[in-house]
């Protein structure tokens, strides 16, 4: 049996969104968060997302920015990958 799991990196800059899902296969049932992953994972960017910011989200603070890419990048992969009834780990990275 393979046993899969989606990871979805996100990052805002002053400029714009982005997402990167990412699909580790063979894992450890037992140890599904692959934040680092081991050279028995098999790894496959699966597709990704970028989006410029429109005016008025320019002027957000860098939390509320992280939390927007995160949202947008949820929002864009749920309906192609269907990623929130699939197991999935979110990693943001710092601004």
């Amino acid at each position: 049996m393979t046993i899969y799991l989606f990871i979805l990196y996100t990052d805002a800059s002053l400029v714009g969104f982005t997402g990167v899902l990412i699909r580790f296969y063979n894992l450890d049932p037992l140890s599904l968060s692959p934040s680092v992953p081991s050279s028995q994972h098999e790894v496959h960017i699966v597709t990704t997302y970028s989006r410029s910011l429109l005016p008025y989200e320019k002027n957000y603070n860098a939390n509320k920015k992280e939390t927007a890419a995160v949202v947008h990048a949820i929002t864009y992969f749920k309906d192609l990958y269907n990623i929130v009834v699939s197991p999935f780990s979110l990693t943001t990275l710092p601004l």
